[in-house]
């Protein structure tokens, strides 16, 4: 976790919307600059796709978060619901490509042959997003003692399941640009195999997160998702292989793309957790200073440019400790402390139902404030290991 903001006069960017921004920003541009000139698309058309797709994915992606997380936005009013909303990026991706085919249907261009050129980029999009998420540390993953773990703002070394999804975003992306030329005639190919890759590989990496909700046992929403992308994907290509002129050539085309993919996989994979496992584990504070300060604060003539977020970074590293520690204790008994046991269930075992089993706290020692001395709001949807909880400040 190595949070930053920059601050320029009354104008305030954190790390995670610099790259969530970034992302979108090299999407288009990698995508006006690889088209090529033979290409059966056009500049106008690519820009028109791409201002559709990153407008319904931001929508889509808030809009399934707040379903996920509906107890966080109660008492909001829309405006601040649309402005405070996190991102769900299955989500977006729906909403962006059910956004490209009403676009392509209105335009009169082949949505399979937009999503094949697309889709690729879509995989870059995520590489850069998730530094994002890895420097603020968001989407985490379990406690680990890898060498390549990393802090979530919590104290606890995690498995970093957002640089887990970058290798896979980029694998993504090497494996559809290496073979667009090859199969671009075969509309649907390349765009019916990156969903595949992306549903088995996030498939995988969802068993090593903690944020999301859980449907059955040790299986989550999210992965119940994933598997029907993964057979839409495969119902997809098996047509499009079925309806191939030269079936024996597609088919090996196609498996010189899933190898490249293995490929690149296994090759990022070394790079980028060899960088993970040399980078200092610090527990990075929050706070970037530029200019001129000294060891008690910052002193002096300072730049323009310096981290103003101590106090934030300290009250995500509280609320990240307090979702771990109710974790543990989902862990040991089954389920979350109910609203009416709140987070006091943390610290003493409760004496009202339902009773936890193997209780074994104190799991924490966080006080249940935030920075200003205001309790969190802690609130509960649904029962079991279904349920899912979060925490807010009033």
């Amino acid at each position: 976790m190595y949070p930053f903001d920059i601050v320029i006069g009354s104008f305030n960017i954190g790390s995670y919307d610099i790259f969530y921004f970034a992302a979108f920003a090299v999407l288009v541009v990698l995508a006006l600059i690889l088209l090529d000139k033979d290409s059966l698309l056009n500049r106008r058309q690519v820009i028109g796709a791409c201002a559709v797709m990153i407008s319904f994915a931001v929508l889509g992606a808030a809009f399934v978060h707040i379903l996920l997380k509906t107890g966080a936005y109660s008492g909001k009013g829309p405006i601040e619901i649309l402005s405070t909303a996190g991102q769900a990026f299955l989500g977006g991706a729906l909403f962006g490509f059910l956004s490209i085919y009403i676009y392509c249907r209105y335009s009169k261009i082949s949505f399979l042959y937009m999503a094949d050129y697309i889709i690729p980029f879509a995989g870059i999009h995520r590489l850069i997003g998730r530094i994002g998420c890895l420097l603020t540390g968001c989407c985490h993953g379990t406690a680990s003692d890898l060498p390549w773990a990393v802090y979530a703002g919590d104290g606890i070394l995690r498995q970093p399941t957002q640089a887990y999804m970058m290798i896979l975003g980029l694998s993504i992306f090497v494996a559809g640009r290496l073979y667009y030329k090859k199969l671009r005639d075969v509309p649907g190919a390349i765009f019916f195999s990156a969903i595949i890759m992306y549903g088995v590989g996030r498939f995988f990496v969802e068993f090593f997160r903690v944020d999301s909700p859980a449907l059955l046992g040790s299986l989550k929403l999210s992965q119940f998702v994933l598997f029907l992308i993964v057979i839409y994907g495969a119902i997809g290509l098996y047509r499009v292989c079925k309806r191939g002129v030269q079936k024996a050539g597609l088919i090996s085309q196609l498996r010189g793309m899933f190898l490249s993919f293995a490929a690149t996989l296994v090759i990022s994979a070394v790079v980028i957790l060899a960088i993970l496992t040399f980078v200092p584990k610090s527990n990075f504070p929050g706070e970037i200073i530029i200019g001129k300060g000294d060891a008690a604060g910052v002193s002096g003539q300072e730049t323009t440019f310096i981290s103003t977020f101590r106090t934030k970074a300290r009250e995500y590293a509280s609320k990240a400790e307090i979702r771990s520690a109710l974790e543990a204790y989902r862990i040991d008994n089954g389920q979350y402390p109910t609203e009416k046991q709140g987070l006091k269930a943390l610290l003493v075992k409760p004496d009202t139902g339902p009773l936890p089993q193997n209780w074994s706290g104190p799991y924490t020692n966080k006080p249940f404030n935030d920075e200003k001395g205001r309790p969190y709001k802690y609130t509960v949807n649904g029962e079991g290991p279904a349920s899912f909880c979060t925490i807010s400040t009033n």
